[in-house]
């Protein structure tokens, strides 16, 4: 797969379903090849389609494979019918994960949101539900989101909150050449400038808070 910056609009001459096979072909097949019905290239491009539907389990991919219309089974190299729950599961059990997760994450690294050759990124905060742990608080994470790809997230530490959390976060990720955009309350001359300085513009609300901007 040739590489291509983050930033720049990526054209391809194939749809993209068939990159996604294109980049999986390259996983390591564990299984033997006798009995083999479907492609593993196949059985994962199902299994992140279905993920991304929404399915959270093996049992709920079997389900949407089974659902989803024959046409898109083909259209994702399943040509023989859907694969079952088993299949699956037997399958991905089989699988080296780390580098399953490099394959996908690159990608999802072509997949990026680009407008007018600009990547749009968006830093929000989440805590974690059903994280906590006795007298522990659930954690608290600030995450920089481009399209569905998350480019990195940061732990805001006990005491503090989302500001500071959010300059950390915007050292170590690219952003050069992208927008960022965040909530009123990252709307200030620190986080402005430290989006500046790595080559990024901004979008910011503001709310009346901040005064004498909002006016």
């Amino acid at each position: 797969m040739s590489s291509s910056h983050p930033g720049e609009l990526i054209v391809e001459p194939v749809s993209r379903q068939d990159h996604l096979i294109q980049v999986l072909a390259g996983v390591p097949d564990p299984r033997k090849p006798r009995g083999r019905r479907h492609t593993l290239a196949a059985l994962i491009a199902v299994a992140v389609c279905a993920t991304l539907a929404g399915a959270k389990g093996f049992t709920a991919i079997g389900q949407w494979a089974t659902e989803t219309t024959t046409h898109t089974l083909t259209a994702l190299g399943m040509v023989r019918g859907a694969a079952d729950e088993a299949t699956f599961r037997r399958t991905f059990a089989r699988l080296d994960a780390d580098l399953l997760d490099q394959v996908l994450g690159a990608w999802s690294a072509t997949r990026l949101a680009v407008i007018n050759g600009l990547r749009i990124i968006s830093l929000d905060g989440k805590t974690l539900r059903g994280a906590r742990t006795g007298t522990e608080g659930a954690p608290h994470l600030v995450a920089a989101l481009c399209g569905t790809t998350t480019l990195g997230q940061v732990t805001v530490q006990t005491k503090s909150n989302e500001i500071p959390a959010v300059r950390e976060l915007l050292q170590f990720i690219d952003i050069a050449g992208a927008v960022v955009t965040l909530d009123a309350m990252h709307t200030c001359t620190d986080t402005a400038n430290t989006i500046r300085t790595g080559g990024a513009h901004y979008v910011f609300t503001v709310k009346a808070n901040n005064k004498h901007l909002y006016a």
